[in-house]
């Protein structure tokens, strides 16, 4: 691998970036000519973080079709156009996208770039080791070695057969999503607000004048701002954020905090972070976004299996090892997901209090730290909890508390959702944390994997694609229920056949 070296003044330390790199002696340069935010058919997005996205999406690529990677970078020059140095919002994408790399980097402010739309443009200087060899893209990876030989990889929770089959097989027990009583809504003041599980939190009954609406017999009873609805209903394939896209179609207030919540509590994300046409997919891929949500019958979180998933994912095979290497458009997709920051907090109390006062347990929530919070009991266990989600800006900045900090901070917003302070404080019995991003299979993309504006453009939907003997499966490669057990099981079943069906093949030349 080729060490990239940095070189730091007393100053220096803590920044991003560093002030000059160093490299060895047996590696090659790879000079990288400017790359700005276009797709394959010169698409431009008006909005310059989705720029910023796109340009560095392009970066990626070369260095994979180069045989580098981000961590090879030895030198960044950003073109900037009108640069605000009050509103340095680039810094952001760029730390995600270096993801703790610290190259030499120059910002050149510039009065306009090659073309009219263009708003940011990024080059770059990057090695490689002499012994490397360039990829195609669409190049797959050497499995010659394997023959047919089967190998499982990752066997978690989020691939397994047939969750209520399996679940009936391994003899777990599987709870049903209590719907009962009262949900809460926190403002982002952190005033709360109830509604009855089903019906529309006052929120958008509250809404300004400039919000429109329109009842939808597909939605029930619920009503949505139309600029939801349109994501939800859309085919474009436009490649800006899913922010730059609400804002486009006039998404009021209302709309954007809420969509927040909702990447938030889905995909750990924000709303600059990922795609828009991802989260259309993504949506299509379930249903819909209120069926994706909903509790009840035939909604994406109406079932539990009372001794947790793991059970089933356990009976499994296990990982056996082998880690073969990615073809180059799985490689690209794989080295730009977002590594998101997600934390799952289990409250486990005495007591179901919040039940008792007329709630069902779940909780939106625009305010920190946990953007949602769920009622996930087994009362069959005398085990009564609230499970906690802290995601993105919200919940880095939970994390960054120390460990009675964090604790502190769920019993006094769990004490203000309830209007049950000392019950939220005395009645606490345990406290479970856990941080998918440190997970070693699922730390990139639990609940699923959140795709930046351009890179289904790059490479469409390869990721279910067999190379060579090498064939993918996960929740992420699935046709429906993506991010969900069902979309595992689907895209499971589909690599099995696809497995079998290359045995059979082998076989019949024998």
């Amino acid at each position: 691998m080729t060490r990239v070296e940095t070189v730091d003044l007393a100053t220096t330390t803590a920044a991003y970036y560093a002030p000059a790199t160093i490299t060895s002696a047996n590696s090659q340069v790879i000079h990288v000519a400017g790359q700005a935010e276009m797709t394959k058919d010169e698409t431009v997005p008006a909005d310059y973080e989705s720029q910023v996205h796109l340009a560095l999406l392009n970066l990626r690529k070369i260095l994979i079709l180069s045989g580098a990677s981000v961590k090879d970078i030895l030198k960044l020059t950003l073109y900037i156009v009108n640069y605000n140095s009050a509103s340095r919002v680039h810094t952001r994408h760029l730390k995600r996208f270096l993801a703790g790399h610290r190259p030499a980097i120059t910002l050149v402010p510039v009065a306009r770039l090659a073309a009219p739309a263009w708003l940011f443009e990024v080059d770059a200087v990057a090695v490689r080791p002499a012994s490397a060899v360039p990829r195609s893209l669409t190049g797959t990876a050497n499995m010659g070695k394997l023959d047919v030989q089967c190998c499982v990889r990752a066997s978690t929770s989020r691939v397994i057969s047939r969750v209520y089959a399996l679940a009936k097989r391994f003899g777990v027990e599987i709870l049903e999503q209590n719907t009962t009583g009262l949900c809460v809504l926190q403002d982002v003041d952190g005033d709360c607000s109830t509604f009855e599980y089903g019906e529309l939190p006052k929120v958008f009954v509250l809404s300004s004048s400039s919000e429109r609406y329109r009842p939808d017999p597909r939605y029930g009873r619920s009503r949505l701002p139309l600029s939801i609805q349109f994501v939800l209903e859309t085919q474009s394939g436009i490649p800006m954020t899913f922010e730059a896209y609400l804002w486009s179609r006039s998404a009021g207030k209302e709309t954007l905090a809420t969509s927040a919540v909702w990447i938030r509590a889905m995909l750990g994300q924000d709303l600059r972070d990922i795609s828009a046409l991802w989260f259309i997919a993504y949506c299509k891929a379930g249903g819909g976004l209120l069926q994706m949500r909903s509790d009840r019958k035939g909604g994406g979180q109406h079932l539990r299996i009372r001794q947790g998933m793991q059970m089933i994912s356990k009976s499994c095979p296990q990982d056996d090892g082998l880690l073969p290497q990615a073809p180059r458009a799985e490689a690209a997709v794989g080295r730009v997901l977002q590594l998101r920051l997600l934390h799952k907090a289990m409250m486990i109390f005495r007591t179901p209090f919040w039940v008792e006062k007329g709630y069902c347990g779940l909780i939106q929530s625009f305010a920190s730290p946990a953007s949602v919070i769920r009622h996930t009991s087994s009362l069959p266990d005398k085990k009564y909890i609230l499970t906690c989600f802290m995601a993105s800006d919200l919940g880095r900045a939970w994390a960054a508390l120390p460990t009675d900090g964090r604790k502190a901070a769920l019993i006094k917003q769990i004490g203000k959702l309830f209007d049950a302070k000392t019950e939220a404080a005395g009645h606490l019995v345990d406290l479970v944390i856990y941080e998918w991003v440190n997970d070693p299979y699922s730390g990139w993309g639990c609940p699923c994997i959140a795709l930046t504006p351009g890179v289904m453009d790059a490479v469409g939907e390869t990721i279910r694609e067999p190379a060579g003997n090498l064939h993918f499966a996960g929740t992420e490669a699935a046709v429906r229920w993506r991010g969900y057990m069902e979309g595992a099981i689907e895209s499971g079943e589909r690599a099995a056949a696809e497995v079998i069906q290359k045995l059979n093949a082998a076989s019949a030349r024998l």
